[in-house]
């Protein structure tokens, strides 16, 4: 028997005699007991978004390459993606920090930069996708809970 209550189900079977005498290993309910409780499709979707904006979150929350912070907003990211096309001339480049400081790129860490940035927001991207795969794959409100606390 399956019940939906506060965005779970809750399988049920029949309590034994035994386990409506003494209310052993599961919760009885008039005569049943509870089993498992099945994660709803609407929290799992919840879950998905939730998971999506604190990926966002982290992207956004910026970088960071020989100690210094610098910033993956739209714009940031446009901007990293064309240093590879820069000029070597026009190295040393002077970088602004996510804090507003300077930094001075030089060509030696030109492909490094650019690396570092890439590699912070895909895996970032696919921690996301792997989180989002482990809540999909979850059968009880336990097992997703223990996902998103995670977060």
């Amino acid at each position: 028997l399956f019940k939906c209550v506060m965005g779970k189900i809750l399988n049920w079977r029949n309590a034994t005699e035994e386990e409506i005498i003494n209310d052993l290993d599961h919760p009885v309910n008039k005569g049943m007991v509870l089993v498992s409780e099945i994660v709803e499709d609407l929290v799992i979707e919840q879950c998905l978004e939730v998971i999506d904006n604190k990926t966002t979150e982290k992207i956004l929350g910026g970088f960071t390459f020989d100690n210094n912070l610098f910033s993956m907003s739209a714009n940031a990211q446009t901007n990293w993606n064309n240093i590879p096309n820069i000029p070597d001339m026009f190295f040393p480049l002077k970088l602004s920090t996510k804090d507003d400081g300077v930094y001075m790129l030089e060509l030696s860490n030109k492909q490094n930069f650019c690396l570092t940035a890439l590699s912070f927001k895909y895996s970032t991207l696919q921690e996301g996708t792997d989180l989002k795969q482990q809540v999909k794959n979850s059968t009880t409100q336990e097992e997703l809970q223990l996902i998103m606390d995670s977060l």
